[in-house]
C-alpha cells in the first residue's frame, strides 16, 4: 500500500516535468569574443598602460574609470 501511495504521487510530477516545454530566450545572447596573442595583464590602457592606446576595448571594459 506505502509503494502505491508514493507512486500515485510521484507520477503526477513525472508527467508535469516530461510533458513541459522548455523556456526559449526570445532572442539568442550577444557574445564578443576578443582573442590577442601574448597579451598580458596590464597591456590595455584601462588597466594603467601609458604606452598604448586601446580605446575600443576600453569602452568594453568594465575596469575603465
Amino acid at each position: 500500500m506505502k509503494r502505491f501511495l508514493i507512486r500515485a504521487c510521484i507520477l503526477p510530477i513525472i508527467i508535469a516535468a516530461v510533458s513541459a516545454e522548455p523556456s526559449k530566450p526570445k532572442q539568442p545572447p550577444h557574445v564578443v569574443l576578443i582573442m590577442a596573442d601574448d597579451m598580458g595583464w596590464m597591456d590595455l590602457a584601462c588597466q594603467g598602460n601609458e604606452k598604448l592606446r586601446t580605446p575600443k576595448i576600453d569602452d568594453l571594459a568594465v575596469c575603465r574609470t
